[in-house]
């Protein structure tokens, strides 16, 4: 994405568009509650008569990409629940895991980790703060649910990410802020990301490998193994004594997709049979030969 002409407004709409099924989703499930999108046609922003809401409170997301600042204005009217006027770790994280999943499905080459955003009293601070000028690009997104109706706006570019930042009440953002004029070959592509547990991490991944993370798969604890001649298991039968070279005190594998990861010990959880996990399993090191010859 290297410039903001209406090329560029097509390629944001038909992406938004094209996404109006995954965006309420991600909305429905952060809200919890259902909802649906209708993304409207790209207008020029104009300065002096902005969108109803914005000169109140309200939800403001920054995407930044390396050559393009966006800003999705959701004023407080449209849908926004009372707790996220509310700031703690927890909320932090939840608001910041919806701007996480929006980026990518509202503008073409964007990431997860190119985000900010926060609750602020007045949406308009953000107008101000990003520089955004009349000529900019606005795309109407309608969101309606079972009680109520609204709008929020998807507003780019924005001239100066780094004000909007510092209004957000980020240092930074994780991808980093760079000037148009900034020569691509000096700029680090390295990323540094910190996170507190998994559940923090997890919004550094794409949403692809998210969607892994659902699949289920089987768990098995193993209480022991052996080999025995077919002869012998066709002689198998109500009280026939299989022995196992497993001594009682050992402790229980933990398998899953048939490969160990984990051992532990039995315990009874209520009425049910439960394993406490004592330690993990590295995965066994495989080494191949590399041929010399061609």
């Amino acid at each position: 994405m290297t410039d903001t002409g209406p090329e560029i407004a097509q390629d944001i709409h038909d992406t938004c568009h094209a996404n109006e099924e995954q965006i309420a989703a991600v909305v429905g499930e952060v809200f919890e509650s259902s909802v649906q999108i209708s993304v409207g046609e790209a207008t020029e922003f104009e300065l002096e008569s902005p969108p109803d809401g914005f000169d109140g409170p309200g939800l403001l997301l920054l995407f930044q990409l390396e050559q393009l600042s966006a800003l999705l204005f959701v004023p407080q009217a449209s849908y926004v629940p009372d707790w996220c006027t509310e700031s703690n770790p927890d909320i932090r994280k939840r608001l910041l895991d919806l701007a996480s999943q929006l980026a990518p499905k509202m503008l073409p080459d964007a990431k997860p980790e190119d985000v900010a955003i926060a609750f602020v009293d007045k949406l308009s601070a953000g107008l101000r703060a990003g520089k955004v000028a009349s000529g900019a690009s606005l795309l109407p997104i309608e969101i309606n649910g079972a009680d109520s109706a609204g709008a929020m706006h998807l507003v780019w570019p924005a001239e100066d990410a780094g004000k909007v930042l510092e209004l957000l009440g980020h240092e930074e953002i994780s991808h980093a802020v760079q000037n148009d004029s900034s020569d691509s070959s000096s700029a680090n592509p390295a990323r540094d990301f910190h996170y507190d547990d998994f559940e923090d991490g997890v919004r550094y991944l794409p949403q692809y490998s998210r969607s892994l993370l659902r699949i289920k798969v089987p768990v098995v604890v193993k209480l022991a193994g052996t080999h025995e001649p077919i002869k012998r298991i066709m002689e198998l039968g109500p009280g026939t004594m299989i022995q196992f070279e497993k001594s009682c005190e050992e402790m229980l594998d933990l398998e899953v997709g048939n490969q160990r990861i984990a051992v532990g010990e039995a315990v009874k959880v209520g009425d049910k049979f439960g394993l406490r996990v004592t330690s993990m399993v590295m995965p066994h090191e495989r080494f191949k030969k590399v041929s010399t010859t061609p």
